[in-house]
């Protein structure tokens, strides 16, 4: 039986899969405190764009910088720079969570089309799951242009 990450990375673009994987490893690579308080957003052309509401994590990054991006290439994943996007505060809680919208029809769709190639029930119900959560936080249509 294929593990949910195989049927991921076989199912979905890649750029979708890879920033997956670079939330999931975000906390072991970062931290805790790092992953708290910034996620990463995309991956274009080797440099990672790390969004984030602390202007002191600005400098958190400099001096960790190549360290984080050292455990990601041990991950696989070819990181060769990190950049730092500002976020607005009007755009976080007070309680700094990210705030979530309901997925589109068309996020749902694509969602269910997707879902649908997983023949185990189980799978493709935790799939189904996952991905609606992904897009309460990101927009299918900004993430595939990579434009946040």
């Amino acid at each position: 039986m294929k593990r949910i990450n195989e049927i991921l990375s076989n199912s979905l673009p890649e750029n979708i899969s890879r920033t997956l994987s670079l939330v999931k490893l975000w906390g072991e690579v970062g931290g805790d405190f790092l992953a708290r308080y910034s996620t990463p957003l995309f991956l274009k052309d080797g440099v990672l764009y790390i969004g984030t509401w602390e202007h002191i994590l600005k400098n958190e990054f400099f001096f960790l910088k190549d360290d984080i991006i050292n455990k990601l290439r041990n991950n696989n994943i070819d990181v060769k720079d990190i950049k730092i996007i500002m976020l607005h505060k009007e755009n976080r809680r007070k309680d700094k969570e990210i705030l979530l919208k309901e997925p589109t029809d068309k996020e749902k769709m694509i969602v269910e089309r997707l879902a649908s190639k997983i023949n185990n029930e189980e799978l493709r119900e935790k799939f189904r799951n996952a991905m609606l959560a992904y897009f309460k936080r990101y927009s299918y249509k900004d993430f595939l242009k990579n434009d946040f």
